[in-house]
């Protein structure tokens, strides 16, 4: 089942129910749910704002665009009205990420116990809003992470240059990312606009489960860093 034929709808007795109920087709985009590929030509698609916030070397950051350039960044998102489920692929990331919505999420990342403290809300299967407190070898970071859904027919006027004078509604949107970063001991901050548009690509996996709700709800999880970026700022995030 390809994300692009779901329509979301929450079911709260049990998964098989919850993915059952989400198998209707759409053949538009009405909500956040399925693949988003980075739009690198609209907005800020270098996350070098992000970094030099954090205190990143202009070497590591220079290593990180030029991953960027010769590898896409893809996003694929399984939105309730009670769970939200993100898949990302891009250099630095092959992860999947779930939460129960207006639920405090706490990872323990070793050595030691560093924890990630992640508070997921939505108005709606068009927004989420995900706000992350994690400390890094610079300090402790706060990072706010709000993914909305930009239609030709939103009315706001940062839609004005995205969309051609006459759009299709059904096919001209984006994923606008607003990727907010603070560094709480320097004081600083940066927002990052990242623009998606959807995705489609056969020769890849653009699937993805339902939100295992037992992994969604759980209090406290130790996990093994990947690449332990959050040694410089947790890539997680992007």
């Amino acid at each position: 089942m390809s994300m692009d034929d779901i329509v979301v709808s929450e079911n709260n007795k049990n998964n098989t129910n919850e993915s059952d109920k989400n198998n209707d087709i759409s053949t538009q985009r009405k909500t956040l749910n399925g693949a988003w590929k980075l739009d690198k030509t609209r907005g800020e698609p270098s996350l070098r704002g992000f970094l030099e916030t954090m205190g990143v070397s202009e070497l590591a950051i220079v290593a990180h665009e030029k991953g960027e350039q010769e590898h896409e960044t893809i996003q694929i998102i399984f939105l309730t009205d009670k769970h939200y489920k993100i898949k990302k692929l891009s250099r630095v990331n092959d992860l999947v990420e779930e939460f129960e919505l207006n639920k405090e999420s706490i990872q323990i990342y070793p050595p030691g116990d560093r924890k990630k403290i992640t508070l997921s809300t939505s108005n709606g299967l068009n927004h989420v809003n995900i706000h992350t407190k994690m400390p890094t070898m610079n300090g402790l970071a706060e990072v706010t992470d709000i993914k909305t859904l930009l239609t030709s027919s939103s009315g706001a006027a940062e839609n004005n240059d995205l969309f051609p004078k006459v759009a299709d509604p059904l096919k001209d949107m984006f994923l606008l990312q607003k990727l907010t970063i603070k560094n709480i001991a320097a004081d600083k901050s940066h927002t990052s606009r990242r623009y998606y548009k959807p995705y489609y690509d056969d020769s890849k996996d653009m699937d993805i489960s339902p939100p295992d709700i037992t992994t969604a709800t759980a209090a406290a999880t130790t996990i093994d860093s990947k690449n332990d970026f959050m040694d410089v700022v947790d890539d997680d995030e992007v």
